[in-house]
């Protein structure tokens, strides 16, 4: 037996708060999960291009690529991008969660990350997201 004797229509706008309570919360759950996978793809971004200038640093020079996804290079060493050989700068350990474009010269790389939400404090207000580059030196610039 209820303690309560709600009315039908009580019950029914409860059901409705219930289930729109559900959905903003799966709704805030995949929100967050899209977030985390574009700092994800920007640590790993980071974690290359930090490989890159270690190469630069022993070779005076950068490999040379040109456009690709980054997900195609394995392993970099002294021998090139997935070449074996006795020093590793850089090895793949998963896959880029987001599409991640890297090409390069001589004397400059450019890494491409495609995020897929806003961050405003990295000027990327629209809420679609937008491109962020990673060039020499670590640096960061986001169109």
């Amino acid at each position: 037996m209820f303690l309560f004797n709600y009315s039908k229509k009580v019950k029914i706008i409860l059901a409705i708060l219930f289930g729109l309570a559900v959905f903003f919360v799966v709704g805030f759950i995949v929100f967050d999960r899209s977030q985390v996978k574009d700092l994800e793809a920007l640590d790993q971004a980071k974690i290359f291009a930090t490989a890159l200038e270690r190469y630069y640093d022993k070779f005076n020079a950068y490999p040379v690529s040109k456009e690709v996804d980054l997900n195609s290079i394995q392993i970099l060493t002294e021998n090139g991008f997935n070449q074996v050989g006795r020093v590793i700068y850089y090895q793949s350990s998963s896959l880029f969660k987001r599409q991640v474009y890297f090409l390069s010269s001589a004397n400059n790389y450019t890494i491409k990350v495609n995020l897929k939400n806003s961050w405003p404090i990295w000027g990327l207000n629209s809420w679609r997201g937008g491109e962020c580059r990673l060039t020499n030196y670590l640096e960061w610039k986001c169109l």
